[in-house]
């Protein structure tokens, strides 16, 4: 494409032995201009532009810093093409990248707003191409801005959904439908970072998160099938997100509680770590320190419970320490403010679960009371109060269950008909609670 109009087809293929790649452009509206392919190769990272070997460059191709620029020649069915030889050098590179040029007139053609990329070490590289121009090798196509944002050296959160909303806006099947949930769900259990050397105000990720949950229940609504499943399965992966102002509560509210209880005037700095990490890199992670110094304010100051809670919630002494707001400081016990604290923090716990929590039971519950009807708020108030169910007697559990289920079968018929994109998200959100909560017994 160039400016947004797809001008031509390119078609990408191997030869049978293996020893070349031909990449063909051609135009169902005549003949091709003369056009260049300015391309590099992928030697550690799929994204990489690393300078390529003498031998894979074609004769008549000149050097343009790392990347090589080779004149695609005329066939004789109106396109161009170019020849890249493999079998030249001793290691062929994970893949070529590359984008088109009209040197005469400064024009740059990308597949869509993105390089074209060709895996070149997989035995499956072929013709492909029958619909979109940024469909050689899709399945990498499909993960490439995944590759691309997370080799970047500053990173957040905040960014990363963004950019998930970018991929799922763009995605035209169920294969990039399921890598942004494949992106989504590799963040959720904390094998992709959070944040690195970046900052990011709670306001901006909260309405980030809410405007990406938003965007999953509208193409949910649109979905049928198999697609609704891995949609439902994208939310389970995403806060809840707020317009604003739950994610701005998180730094006034810690900022309160401080003030309130002096407690920068008392012994210890954990609190104040705490509040700098909460100011600049607030994530999913303050969730569960916050009930860790719930739990350890219950416990009269007991450090074993504190440390226990947060690892019993993938949160050890070390992953506290390489915060990008480190919290270097154990948490100081006061025990003549203790009741207040747990009160305040108990409070403060519902904010951040708010912006950080998708499937929270009673947040959830809380976003939708008001437009269910009374028999469904009955059934869902009676699962809420099994919550807490922990003993051994199969008839309790299979009636606690069955409420369970019962709310869940109100809940799917009510977002059968529902046509407010805000309210099924919520509907949603609750869905995937009653269905965390089932799994309890």
């Amino acid at each position: 494409e160039n400016g947004g109009k797809a001008d031509a087809v390119m078609v990408a293929w191997k030869s049978e032995d293996g020893a070349s790649l031909t990449v063909q452009v051609s135009s169902g509206q005549g003949t091709v201009a003369p056009i260049w392919l300015h391309w590099s190769t992928a030697v550690n990272k799929l994204t990489d532009w690393s300078k390529p070997e003498d031998g894979l460059v074609p004769p008549g191709s000149k050097r343009h810093n790392d990347a090589v620029q080779s004149q695609l020649v005329a066939t004789g069915s109106e396109g161009r093409s170019v020849t890249i030889p493999l079998n030249n050098v001793q290691q062929i590179p994970k893949a070529l990248n590359f984008v088109f040029v009209d040197l005469d007139k400064n024009h740059w053609y990308k597949a869509g707003h993105a390089d074209f990329h060709v895996p070149l070490d997989s035995p499956d590289t072929g013709p492909t191409l029958d619909h979109d121009p940024a469909d050689v090798g899709q399945l990498s196509m499909n993960y490439m801005p995944m590759f691309e944002f997370e080799s970047r050296g500053g990173l957040s959160l905040m960014e990363r959904f963004e950019s998930v909303r970018s991929m799922l806006g763009a995605a035209k099947d169920r294969e990039g439908v399921v890598a942004c949930y494949v992106w989504l769900r590799y963040s959720q259990v904390r094998q992709l970072s959070w944040q690195r050397k970046h900052n990011t105000k709670p306001r901006e990720l909260s309405q980030e998160a809410n405007r990406l949950s938003t965007m999953i229940a509208g193409r949910w609504k649109a979905a049928r099938g198999v697609d609704r499943q891995v949609l439902r399965m994208m939310l389970s992966a995403v806060p809840r997100g707020s317009a604003g102002g739950d994610g701005q509560a998180i730094r006034d509210e810690i900022l309160v509680i401080m003030r309130k209880f002096e407690i920068k005037k008392r012994k210890g700095t954990f609190m104040e770590e705490w509040h700098q990490k909460l100011h600049n890199n607030s994530t999913p992670d303050d969730i569960f320190i916050c009930e860790a110094y719930i739990k350890f304010l219950q416990s009269d100051g007991n450090k074993e419970v504190f440390y226990g809670y947060l690892e019993e919630h993938g949160i050890t002494r070390k992953r506290l320490l390489t915060f990008e707001r480190p919290i270097l400081q154990e948490p100081v016990f006061f025990p003549s403010i203790k009741n207040g604290l747990i009160n305040e923090f108990s409070r403060y716990l519902q904010i951040l679960k708010s912006v950080h929590s998708g499937a929270d039971f009673v947040k959830s519950l809380e976003a939708c009371r008001g437009y269910l009807d009374g028999h469904l708020v009955a059934e869902i108030n009676a699962a809420a109060y099994e919550q807490t169910y922990g003993g051994d007697d199969k008839e309790k559990m299979l009636a606690a269950l069955g409420k369970v289920v019962a709310g869940m079968h109100g809940v799917g018929q009510r977002l059968l008909h529902e046509g407010d994109v805000h309210k099924v998200r919520d509907l949603l959100y609750l869905d995937l609670a009653l269905e965390s909560q089932a799994r309890l017994f």
